[in-house]
């Protein structure tokens, strides 16, 4: 069985004290955030089989990668070659993306996923935002989505993921339901420190 991980990074150069930062020094509490996806990662699977997803590596990345010893590849250069694997996968094989910016506490989640897939192509998460959650972030007469779907992570058999790529039918996807404390979504300066309140979990 192989599981192809791709850590999805930020594109965006965000703030932090007043100044810009590369995305890949993003941190919560003194954690990095790619360094926190990556070992979540070589829980799962063998580092060559991990691919961190990024259009313009910054340093940062490029020495984590050296020192993970996985790979740095564009989004559709990753696509592309598990499209290529996809006609020969076996059963077991897997596709599994990961977002820097919308980290999970531990792998837990991640395994069940996986082990869902012998009964579905694809699976994602959903949780229960707690009250008030969706009217500070939605647009005006917008309702909050139920379930509300997370982007913390796509699990799919690899020979699925080689027919829709990042593009697959999500409105068909089973949903595992999260945990409110298990994962954080990074839009907001606070996210980062409930991310913090995270890892010491």
């Amino acid at each position: 069985m192989a599981v192809h991980i791709g850590i999805e990074m930020s594109r965006d150069l965000r703030l932090a004290a007043g100044r810009l930062v590369p995305p890949g020094t993003l941190a919560a509490g003194g954690t990095n955030l790619l360094r926190h996806a990556l070992e979540l990662a070589a829980r799962l699977t063998g580092l060559e089989f991990i691919s961190v997803l990024t259009i313009e590596p910054d340093e940062t990345v490029l020495e984590l990668v050296a020192e993970f010893g996985c790979r740095e590849a564009g989004a559709m250069q990753w696509v592309a070659t598990l499209a290529d694997l996809a006609p020969a996968a076996g059963p077991g094989d897997a596709a599994l993306i990961l977002r820097q910016t919308a980290p999970l506490r531990d792998e837990t989640a991640l395994k069940l996923a996986l082990g869902m897939l012998k009964q579905h192509r694809c699976i994602t998460g959903a949780s229960r935002p707690p009250a008030g959650f969706w009217a500070s972030r939605a647009r005006a007469g917008v309702p909050q989505p139920e379930p509300y779907v997370v982007r913390c992570f796509e699990a799919w058999r690899l020979s699925e993921f080689g027919k829709y790529g990042f593009s697959g039918p999500t409105s068909e996807m089973p949903l595992l339901e999260l945990d409110w404390d298990a994962f954080v979504e990074i839009d907001r300066p606070e996210d980062f420190e409930r991310a913090a309140r995270l890892f010491k979990r």
